[in-house]
């Protein structure tokens, strides 16, 4: 603790004040040289103490102890040793004031430590999250620019796939020109062949009439030059 420890002029204490069950003090606790306490203090209407208190093994007292004037006017008029008596007494209860002022403290202090740990963890969390949140976004993106290329590549499939319909249209109508090209070869040739099955008819036919006309003349119709 510092060497001068200075309370405000007025310290009230709330109406309710519980303490816990145990509390356990250092084995040493040393006191200012100079504890200056209030001119008023309030106490609670209703103080719990613990069930158990260990008190430590060793309290220093310090040197000089400045009593409120309010003391000093209470205390005029005895004499010397009830006065240190009192002193004392008040000097010890101040102390134990003192004591739980400063555990008091301590336990702000802790709680403020904690508050700042938590908000600490908070920010971490939040840093956490933002930085979930930016991967999910670029996640997002790179699935959107794929998805973007994929339907690219899709649209040239499809362009791919109206070209080679169109080619396949063209060779299909190539084809039927083919087709109805052959068919007209096709049926030249089979002309080709009925007009030559109908010469061969006539050169049968015509060496039948011959041949007959030959049978039916004589040797004198045969041989007369007219």
């Amino acid at each position: 603790l510092p060497d001068t420890v200075t309370l405000p002029d007025t310290v009230t204490l709330p109406d309710t004040l519980t303490l816990p069950d145990t509390v356990t003090l250092p084995d040493t606790v040393t006191l200012p040289d100079t504890v200056t306490l209030p001119d008023t203090v309030t106490l609670p209407d209703t103080v719990t103490l613990p069930d158990t208190v260990t008190l430590p093994d060793t309290v220093a007292l310090p040197d000089t102890m400045a009593l409120p004037e309010a003391e000093k006017k209470c205390v005029h008029g005895i004499n010397r040793q009830d006065e240190n008596q009192g002193g004392q007494v008040e000097n010890q209860g101040g102390q134990e004031e003192n004591q739980g002022g400063q555990e008091e403290n301590q336990g702000g202090l802790e709680e403020n430590q904690g508050g700042q740990e938590e908000n600490q963890g908070g920010q971490e969390e939040n840093q956490g999250g933002q930085e979930e949140n930016q991967g999910g976004q670029e996640e997002n993106q790179g699935d959107q620019e794929e998805n973007q290329g994929g339907q690219e590549e899709n649209q040239g499939g499809q362009e791919e796939n109206q070209g080679g319909q169109e080619e396949n249209q063209d060779g299909q109508e190539e084809n039927q020109g083919g087709q109805e090209e052959n068919q007209g070869l096709q049926e030249e040739n089979q002309g080709g062949q009925e007009e030559k099955e109908t010469d061969e008819e006539d050169q049968e036919s015509w060496k039948e009439n011959w041949c007959e006309v030959l049978r039916s003349l004589t040797w004198s119709e045969m041989t007369d030059p007219e």
